[in-house]
């Protein structure tokens, strides 16, 4: 799958997503951000809203509550409230 990257969205109830995605938008504190592949890495906190993840056959939407995000290397990982 080209133009991917691997996500891991973890919650303290567990792992509510790992896969391949082309694409992220999540609800920063400083505002809405996306992540595509080969995206810069960074920090970010995160607001409640919603998360949403597009895969190569899906878009999906996850409900959060707040958290942390970190991106680097072509590998996204969420830290959810």
């Amino acid at each position: 799958m080209a133009g991917t990257y691997h996500l891991s969205i973890l919650t303290p109830a567990g792992e509510a997503f790992a896969g391949e995605v082309s694409a992220l938008v999540a609800p920063g504190v400083m505002g809405s951000f996306g992540v595509l592949k080969d995206h810069a890495p960074m920090l970010a906190a995160i607001n409640p809203g919603v998360v949403r993840v597009t895969t190569e056959t899906e878009t999906r939407h996850f409900a959060v509550a707040g958290g942390t995000a970190e991106i680097s290397h072509n590998q996204v990982l969420l830290l959810m409230d």
